[in-house]
């Protein structure tokens, strides 16, 4: 017998509202056929574009809003407990369990989960984490198991840059890179339910998961642990649940008159259904393999909100506090980080630093460019007309010193924690793309505010909510935190 999804939470006028103000008016509940429109209903849609800055151009006039926003209820805001000095309770050992940990992303979405891994051990329990194979030394030199899904971090991250949340743009589309996205995500999927339940890839050791920790871009966490009736916990390094308090990080929300905070929920929504209607074919055909019900069109895109399923984001609340609006299911926990590994940085960089004035740092970390060349010679025209030297790390993007400058020095792979030691000595931070690893760093190193007026931010996404949230620390005026061109 199939395995069907818990019933729908939304009124039946709620769902009479989507069937009659959508182009799909013949969308049913109970339609388990229902095939998600193709994707030049979006890519061609002129209300709904993708920007070259890995965001999404909304409108919320759009009919696609309208329709959205009966699925848009406000919650009611919540204050924290006061607070209350507590006895430490005695807990029993917890039963030690088997728990997958599976991750979709770059280094920095990799890194917190080693750290958070590497305590879940420290508590008896077994851990593994499925990532892509590119990361199989970075995880298992950190002591824990690795399990690979597929998928090419530095592919997918160039497509997410040119089609932010898996929505394509016409000029992909043209240039048939949609197959193969679509291929890759299925890969991914199938990679991350073997990894519940398949023998570690090396030592041939059985596992079977009893828990599930997970990113959400990985997508496959509910359906497996939906199939295999075992707990599911969300964690991410940037905010994926609808709130009032500030946009969607993919979104690039257009100017109109509604009001913010109705907007900002909004941006949630309208940027999740139009991802799960590029996948919802891949998904459910995935999830029949699995013995699975397809999910309902009306469901797909707000499985996490309807389920209430347990979501803890890996930042510090003194950089953004939890919003009022999000229920007691979701937390704001601190960044994750892991052990400072040995790194000796190598002879020709110690030489550099100590040949001249205190260099600055600028690096884009795992953002993929379109044109390297370009930003690397933008780049070295800065370094000679500011006068200053530079330590450029070359990332994801193949940034390089294309000029030979003698005052630019090209840094490979360099632990995030060792930008860190470098910030306190000898660097003086000044541009980057505040990625996870990199922000997460400059928040441990307490930097000064006369460093903080230095940096120069952001390149895409949630480094704009990350960066006016640091820089509010340190200025004495509003910095609102918007998403608006």
């Amino acid at each position: 017998m199939r395995k069907s999804y818990t019933a729908s939470t939304y009124s039946n006028d709620t769902l009479e509202s989507l069937r009659h103000d959508t182009t799909r008016v013949s969308l049913n509940d109970n339609d388990w056929d229902d095939s998600p429109p193709p994707y030049t209903l979006i890519a061609g849609d002129s209300n709904t574009l993708t920007e070259n800055d890995g965001r999404v151009s909304l409108d919320v006039n759009s009919k696609l809003a309208r329709t959205l926003s009966v699925f848009i209820k406000d919650r009611p805001e919540q204050s924290p407990p006061e607070y209350q000095e507590l006895e430490i309770e005695e807990f029993a050992q917890p039963p030690p369990l088997n728990i997958v940990i599976q991750i979709v992303g770059s280094r920095g979405d990799v890194q917190p989960f080693i750290a958070l891994g590497n305590e879940l051990q420290k508590s008896g329990h077994r851990v593994r984490l499925a990532t892509h194979d590119i990361f199989r030394d970075f995880v298992t030199k950190s002591g824990l198991e690795f399990y690979p899904i597929g998928g090419d971090p530095n592919e997918l991250m160039s497509y997410m840059v040119k089609n932010p949340g898996l929505i394509p743009s016409m000029k992909s589309m043209q240039a048939g890179e949609i197959t193969k996205k679509r291929a890759m995500i299925r890969e991914m999927l199938e990679g991350c339910w073997r990894s519940c339940i398949e023998p570690d890839d090396t030592t041939g050791a059985p596992f079977v998961a009893d828990a599930i920790i997970a990113n959400p871009p990985s997508f496959a966490h509910v359906h497996c642990a939906q199939a295999l009736g075992i707990p599911v916990h969300l964690m991410f390094t940037m905010p994926w649940t609808a709130t009032k308090s500030f946009p969607h990080p993919l979104a690039n929300i257009k100017d109109n008159k509604a009001e913010p905070s109705m907007v900002n929920r909004l941006s949630y929504a309208m940027v999740e259904w139009m991802t799960w209607q590029g996948l919802a074919d891949v998904v459910n055909g995935w999830r029949e393999t699995l013995d699975l019900e397809p999910v309902p069109t009306t469901e797909g895109p707000f499985l996490a909100y309807t389920q209430n399923i347990p979501t803890t984001y890996c930042w510090s609340g003194a950089l953004v506090p939890k919003p009022s609006d999000w229920g007691q299911h979701i937390d704001v926990c601190g960044f994750f980080f892991r052990d400072t590994p040995d790194y000796e940085p190598p002879q020709d960089l110690q030489d550099f630093l100590s040949a001249g004035p205190t260099p600055i740092y600028i690096g884009f970390g795992s953002i993929v460019l379109e044109d390297p060349e370009k930003i690397s010679l933008i780049i070295a025209e800065a370094v000679r007309i500011t006068g200053v030297r530079c330590v450029l790390s070359k990332g994801w993007a193949g940034l390089s010193n294309v000029t030979e400058s003698p005052d630019i020095f090209e840094l490979d792979d360099c632990p995030h924690g060792k930008y860190r030691d470098l910030l306190g000595f000898c660097l003086r931070p000044t541009d980057h793309d505040f990625q996870n690893g990199f922000s997460n760093m400059s928040q441990r190193s307490s930097i000064t505010e006369e460093q903080a007026r230095q940096l120069v931010v952001s390149r895409m996404d949630f480094h704009l909510l990350y960066a006016l949230s640091l820089a509010s620390k340190f200025f004495s005026h509003d910095l609102s935190v918007s998403s608006h061109d």
